[in-house]
């Protein structure tokens, strides 16, 4: 059955609605409120880590949105103009605040006139893909690829994945021995206490949040193991995925 954990009352936002929330996968608390601020709540402390800003929310129904790696925040806004937020760092996307700024003419960047509201936002649960969308009559859903580079953000997490994989395929003769070697237990699934010791077990040098993602990133949203395929698919060399799975 459900059990209460926490009941919070944060002073700062009694006077405003709560237009939207979402847990991070470290257990962080994101609020999206109508004083133009989403607030970033360490549930334990109960107490406001951080504040963002940078888009409006005051009248509507505005939603936001975390990638499923839990580094980005996509944010809606009144003013068409949805914010994208480093949750690593705590600072706006500067390639995202460019792609705002370009004229709305620009059909290479669509985005939302001024006058219409970003009312709803949605990522992806594996790919770097977000969908916009406004409630106001005769506006597409905006289906836009967060691109990587040298620069970008992820590269780490990227560094980290591709090593795992070349380290999986010199360890192992098959991704099926090296399944079968993390999951200890022997039930078909990798559960992330056997992902984590595993990861440790090979010394690649990961911090437990670098685990932490890629294991939700193979597990996929919502699941709490890996099974046989998924770990496949997202760790064999893509030449060899077929192969693997026959």
């Amino acid at each position: 059955g459900m059990e209460c954990l926490a009941v919070l009352r944060e002073q700062e936002m009694k006077d405003d609605p709560v237009c939207c929330l979402r847990l991070d996968l470290t257990g962080r608390l994101l609020a999206l409120s109508r004083d133009n601020c989403l607030r970033i709540i360490d549930v334990e402390r109960r107490t406001v880590a951080r504040r963002l800003h940078g888009f409006k929310c005051e009248q509507q129904q505005i939603k936001f949105d975390v990638s499923p790696d839990g580094r980005l925040a996509i944010i809606g806004s009144e003013d068409g103009r949805a914010a994208l937020w480093n949750l690593d760092t705590m600072q706006e996307d500067e390639s995202w605040a460019a792609w705002n700024d370009a004229p709305l003419a620009d059909s290479s960047r669509p985005r939302f006139p001024p006058d219409v509201a970003c009312s709803d936002v949605a990522w992806h649960p594996f790919e770097r893909v977000a969908a916009l969308c406004s409630f106001a009559r005769r506006q597409p859903v905006l289906v836009l690829k967060y691109e990587r580079d040298g620069n970008n953000i992820f590269m780490t997490d990227e560094v980290a994945e591709e090593e795992l994989r070349d380290v999986l395929s010199g360890k192992f003769l098959e991704l099926n021995e090296a399944f079968r070697k993390l999951d200890k237990n022997g039930d078909g699934r990798i559960e992330l206490a056997e992902f984590r010791a595993g990861m440790q077990a090979l010394h690649l040098g990961l911090s437990d949040i670098q685990t932490m993602r890629l294991f939700r990133v193979a597990a996929g949203v919502r699941r709490t193991h890996i099974d046989r395929t998924a770990f496949i698919r997202r760790f064999a060399p893509p030449a060899d995925v077929a192969k693997a799975l026959d």
